[in-house]
């Protein structure tokens, strides 16, 4: 019962964004049940031999794995870095820890 308001959190959110994003009407910056009902005709609708993905969909998959392997080592390179660098910078002895 502690944990009830921590899943609320989600379905809330998603209520005043779609209550908002329907009050402004900019279609920049769809509701949610937008984006899911388009999501669903670009990707879901195809025939049942491809796994109901469409044309789009498969073209797509390839360059966007590729995209989010790409940023996933290139955060993984910056972590790196940053952890050698802080832990370079933590051997030394600065004048105000004496």
């Amino acid at each position: 019962m502690k944990n009830l308001p921590r899943f609320l959190v989600i379905p809330a959110v998603l209520l005043v964004w779609e209550l908002v994003t329907r009050a402004i009407g900019d279609p920049d910056f769809p509701p949610p049940t937008t984006i899911v009902a388009r999501m669903y005709e670009l990707w879901f609708s195809g025939p049942v031999s491809r796994v109901f993905l469409t044309d789009d969909a498969i073209a797509n998959i390839l360059p966007s794995l590729g995209r989010m392997f790409g940023g996933w080592v290139l955060a993984a390179l910056i972590g790196i870095l940053a952890g050698m660098l802080l832990g370079a910078r933590a051997r030394r002895p600065t004048s105000w820890t004496r």
